[in-house]
């Protein structure tokens, strides 16, 4: 019995990554036990321990200007559904192999511990693997980012409660265009999708618990952040800023020093202790997983300098650094007793602050990393400005009202931008894969060949992936004579025969040139200029020419490349290319 217990441990540390899911299910388990029996024990709060809380307006929900600013948000949903989120989909995006590699071939995507990178985020892309057992289809995939983005306009319908029903139908809508918001609805790979998603369900559970002190609403709360953490490594810094900035705002607006020696028994402070202790199981966790070599290779390999990230995000997501400035003012003016904090949305604030100034840190820069500070940051400024809208002089209101204007239409400049870029890619690649495989399934010829004369080996093999998913049989890495060949992809960025990439089986061969019967194609996403693609185009016998949809006027692509940091395709020395979103199938003569 001894030796078994010792065996144990043993076996569960052996098998940490592998059974990441019954190590975590019995975390989540106790933490949610035991923050229950807390709370419910912990006593609930005198009121001068705590914020004065706004008395709630009365608002009736069924009059005609809500009637019709509900209406006109189902509206806005459902074109934003269509447009964003249905609208030209199908598997030919980047890292789109983690569905035609896995799910859509009937295999389970494992947790992405991946211990060479230092990368921790075990529920990224775990919802296909159910997804993937119902539907095969691209549509049945975004049923789930669909039905996301429904409940959480109906949490946040309720979330704002003081605020009318029509200024949280425009907050909703200016918070969809984002385009952070954007690219996470839009495409599936995006784990941020989720993080967005479960904050809003934990701050509405928070804010429910804060109103009735009731015990299921804080176990509901400590769920959602322990699903949250595990969907993405920076998650947990938005998480532990918005228990420990709330613990010290209560702390630090406590009248007296009695109240101040009792702050840390009471039900709120005892619930954001259980957030805190998520945050240590999972650094535990994660120093377990990497053990024994931890590392930051992601960030060594994607990152970017300090500067270049403050650049970057200074051109795309300029409501963070505002919605930083107006956290750091609050901050002075909360310190010197001029406000009394609200733990919620101060809470809120100080966790998506500290989120982003991880990413500035760490120098990680992608446009959809700041889709959880983006709702945050929208509903923090916009519920500041209302409540002091009555209380500006008018001028103030119309140059406020003005620059909102102004940044609403520059976000939707960016977002259509990014939109149109990443729509395109995909509609090119599938027509362009409609072509090939008619050439293949059509042609009497044994033999076939693909020749890739600019595309990256990364973009190759997710498009040979696409290409495997759509039918057509490539050629793949094996001795064994008995398996069948298929078609020859060719490459110029291959230095030897050799997989495209070292996670798909798919051949990539080396080659100089193309040779005569050889498909050669000129992807949307080659960096190359118009001049060398046209190289090969007319020396061949042109097959099919993709240009994009619709068609940008050619005096406009100045503005489009002065925006190019929101771009796919940007190219930090030469801007985007002029070929930008042009794809091509030629035959070699």
């Amino acid at each position: 019995m001894h030796s078994t217990l010792l065996q144990l441990p043993r076996a569960v540390w052996h098998a940490r990554i592998a059974w990441f899911y019954p190590i975590w299910t019995t975390i989540t388990i106790i933490a949610a036990i035991s923050s229950g029996w807390i709370v419910a024990n912990a006593p609930i709060p005198s009121p001068q321990s705590v914020e004065e809380k706004p008395t709630k307006p009365r608002l009736y929900l069924w009059t005609r200007g809500n009637i019709a600013a509900l209406t006109l948000l189902a509206l806005f949903l459902a074109c934003y559904i269509e447009v964003v989120v249905v609208k030209w989909e199908d598997f030919a995006d980047f890292d789109d192999s983690y569905f035609t590699l896995y799910t859509l071939k009937g295999r389970n995507f494992g947790p992405p511990i991946w211990n060479a990178m230092g990368r921790f985020f075990p529920f990224g892309h775990q919802e296909f693997n159910l997804i993937g057992r119902l539907t095969k289809s691209n549509a049945g995939y975004h049923v789930f980012p669909i039905v996301q983005v429904l409940i959480l306009c109906c949490i946040l319908l309720a979330l704002a409660h003081e605020l009318s029903i029509g200024v949280r139908t425009a907050l909703i809508a200016i918070i969809l265009i984002f385009p952070s918001l954007i690219v996470c609805f839009s495409g599936l790979v995006y784990p941020d999708r989720n993080v967005v998603f479960w904050v809003t369900c934990l701050a509405f559970f928070v804010s429910r618990f804060e109103r009735t002190h009731a015990t299921v609403w804080a176990v509901a709360s400590v769920i959602c952040g322990q699903i949250m953490i595990y969907y993405k490594e920076t998650a947990v810094f938005l998480l532990a800023g918005f228990a420990i900035s709330r613990l010290v705002l209560r702390y630090w607006s406590a009248r007296t020093a009695r109240l101040k020696h009792t702050l840390l028994g009471n039900k709120e402070s005892v619930l954001d202790l259980c957030f805190i202790s998520l945050g240590v199981f999972l650094f535990l966790y994660y120093a377990a997983a990497m053990f024994p070599r931890p590392n930051l290779a992601y960030v060594d390999l994607m990152g970017v300098s300090r500067l270049a990230a403050i650049t970057f995000y200074v051109e795309v997501d300029p409501l963070a650094w505002v919605f930083v400035s107006v956290v750091m003012y609050r901050t002075y003016r909360i310190m010197r007793h001029q406000v009394q904090p609200e733990l919620l949305w101060d809470g809120l604030a100080y966790g998506g602050a500290v989120c982003f100034t991880s990413y500035l840190i760490l120098g990680l820069i992608q446009v959809y990393y700041t889709a959880p500070i983006d709702l945050v940051a929208v509903l923090y400024l916009a519920r500041l400005a209302f409540r002091s809208w009555n209380m500006m002089p008018r001028y103030r209101r119309a140059i406020g009202l003005g620059l909102a204007c102004i940044f609403i239409f520059y976000v939707g400049v960016l977002s259509a931008l990014r939109l149109y870029e990443r729509k395109n890619l995909i509609h090119a690649k599938a027509k362009i894969a409609d072509v090939i495989k008619d050439r293949v399934l059509n042609s009497t010829r044994n033999e076939h060949r693909l020749f890739f004369p600019f595309t990256k080996l990364y973009i190759l093999s997710e498009f040979a992936s696409y290409l495997t998913y759509r039918g057509i049989p490539l050629e793949v890495g094996t001795d064994d004579p008995e398996t069948p060949g298929g078609v020859v992809i060719a490459s110029t960025s291959a230095s030897k025969d050799m997989p495209c990439e070292p996670y798909i089986s798919i051949m990539c061969r080396a080659a100089a040139r193309p040779e005569p019967g050889d498909l050669v194609i000129g992807l949307p996403d080659d960096a190359e200029s118009a001049a060398e693609i046209d190289r090969y185009r007319n020396a061949g016998a042109p097959i099919y020419q993709y240009s994009p949809l619709p068609r940008i006027p050619g005096w406009l692509f100045p503005l489009v490349n002065n925006l190019r940091a929101i771009a796919i395709l940007e190219n930090e020395r030469q801007g985007i290319p002029d070929r930008w979103l042009r794809a091509s199938v030629t035959l070699w003569k």
